[in-house]
Order: structure tokens, then C-alpha cells, then sequence
């Protein structure tokens, strides 16, 4: 079922501009660039004496930057992990000796899925 309305045309946009933001900030030009940025701030900041200020603010932009990017880049893998998922679901269902058990395998507890591991042929190599 596919949906088309205002909301869901929002969500595909936002979502699509969190990969291209995470991609580019895993770029080597934005790493380059964050550590000059850095090199600036020391600079700055022993011209000026290293005032208290300075050092509230690095930590308070540096804070900010890590929540964003922690959410940006746990949306960029749980929706990685949804696409994979749906493909192993579509392998499974299209090769004929394919245990059904394990569609959804990722939503049961998880000693359902330790046992299941240790009994399917050949595993059992576990975390």
C-alpha cells in the first residue's frame, strides 16, 4: 500500500536529506575541515587568553553536534537495516528449502533466537 499524502512526501524528503548529511559528514573534506576548525578555535582562543566563555561554547556546540548526529546516524542504520531485512525476508520466501521460522527472526526474544541458532544445521556460532 503505498502512501502519497503531505506527511509521507515530509518524511521521505527528511529522511532522504539525513543520508546525504550523514554521508557527508563521514566525507574525508568535512573531517579535514572539523579539524581546522578546531586548529582556528586554539588559535582564537590563546589570542584572546583562553576566557571562560570560549570553552562553555566549544563544549556546548560540540555537545549539540553529537546529539544531532547520533539520531541522524541511528536513523541512516535502522533504515539500512529495514532494507536488508526485507531482502533476506524476499530470499527466504522465494528458496523452496527455507525454514519460514526464521521470517522475523529479529522480533523474538532473544533466547528464542540463541536456540534457534545453536539448532539450525551447521550454526551456532553465537555473540
Amino acid at each position: 500500500m503505498k502512501r502519497h499524502g503531505p506527511l509521507d512526501r515530509f518524511r521521505s524528503a527528511m529522511s532522504t536529506a539525513t543520508i546525504g548529511l550523514v554521508k557527508a559528514a563521514g566525507s574525508p573534506g568535512v573531517a579535514l575541515l572539523s579539524v581546522l576548525l578546531v586548529v582556528a578555535w586554539l588559535v582564537a582562543a590563546v589570542a584572546l587568553g583562553f576566557a571562560e566563555h570560549w570553552v562553555e561554547l566549544l563544549f556546548g556546540v560540540s555537545a549539540a553536534a553529537t546529539f544531532v548526529m547520533s539520531f541522524l546516524i541511528l536513523h541512516t542504520s535502522r533504515r539500512n537495516e529495514r532494507a536488508v531485512m526485507m531482502k533476506l525476508d524476499e530470499l527466504i520466501h522465494v528458496t523452496k528449502a527455507a525454514d519460514d521460522e526464521y521470517l522475523q527472526v529479529e522480533n523474538r526474544p532473544l533466547d528464542e533466537q540463541e536456540d534457534m541458532e545453536r539448532e539450525r544445521p551447521g550454526g551456532g556460532s553465537g555473540d
